[in-house]
């Protein structure tokens, strides 16, 4: 609902590598990728694009950012028309 169309929600998150992590010291839980998927998925929420951190060390959960829409990536997407833009003019 708080979504324009063709508005974007986007997450930055770490990620286990199977089903989920819960951190009993600071009482946090990291998911993995596919239990994010089907969370997004309950949500009403599409993928419209997904990328891999680069370059984290190997001993910390790899991180993940998720571009959401409530739209069907391909439909609803359509480029915006070009707005009129203001130009200098002779006022008469």
């Amino acid at each position: 609902v708080g979504l324009k169309p063709g508005g974007l929600f986007v997450l930055k998150e770490n990620i286990a590598r199977k089903g989920f992590v819960f951190d009993k010291e600071d009482k946090s839980i990291t998911r993995s990728d596919s239990y994010f998927k089907e969370l997004f998925k309950q949500c009403g929420l599409h993928i419209y694009k997904m990328k891999d951190q680069k370059e984290f060390p190997n001993e910390l959960f790899a991180v993940k950012m998720y571009a959401l829409t409530t739209e069907m990536p391909g439909q609803g997407n359509k480029p915006r028309p070009k707005r009129a833009t203001n130009r200098p003019a002779i006022i008469r």
